[in-house]
């Protein structure tokens, strides 16, 4: 088992999309059962919380979570996966982050693996960070509501959020 290789990312910023490249790295039997415990709603849960500091920091109030969104975010992230398609389809809201992050032991952008729920949503939130598009809804004054979905998967992790602000219906 130790001469198994399974795929690590390399991530790429293209434009306003976030995508991977895979190269191969020993995972040792531990690591590859641990990819089973992630936890999609924690992983929501965190990058919420990693979104509200970071506007916190820049003086911008707090995100609500709006449950309707959630679930549209959600139903996107799924659809991601499920088509292999990895595109926007932003049709409602005014802003929309997306990413595909694998479940690996080193994720290029994050420096870190991305075995647990913490180290994943931190991958997620540091590359849209560091993604000018992303960061601006982000950090977008006007924004007061969000929804995030992730969708995991066995070696691949899909996430959503999209922004509304007050008078979007």
């Amino acid at each position: 088992m130790n001469n198994e290789l399974i795929p690590t990312i390399i991530g790429i910023i293209l434009g306003t999309l976030i995508t991977i490249t895979l190269i191969t790295y020993p995972a040792s039997p531990s690591e590859i059962l641990t990819i089973r415990h992630l936890n999609e709603q924690e992983i929501e849960n965190q990058i919420h919380q990693l979104v509200n500091q970071e506007r916190t920091t820049n003086n911008i109030k707090p995100l609500t979570r709006n449950p309707t969104i959630d679930q549209i975010a959600k139903k996107h992230s799924l659809t991601m996966h499920e088509t292999g398609v990895f595109e926007h389809a932003n049709q409602t809201f005014y802003g929309e982050n997306i990413v595909q992050v694998p479940v690996f032991p080193n994720v290029q952008g994050c420096d870190k693996p991305t075995w647990n729920n913490e180290e994943m949503a931190n991958c997620m939130f540091t590359l849209w960070k560091h993604s000018r598009g992303h960061y601006d809804n982000i950090i977008h004054y006007g924004y007061t509501e969000t929804g995030i979905g992730v969708k995991c998967h066995l070696f691949t992790c899909h996430a959503t959020q999209n922004f509304k602000d007050k008078d979007t219906i």
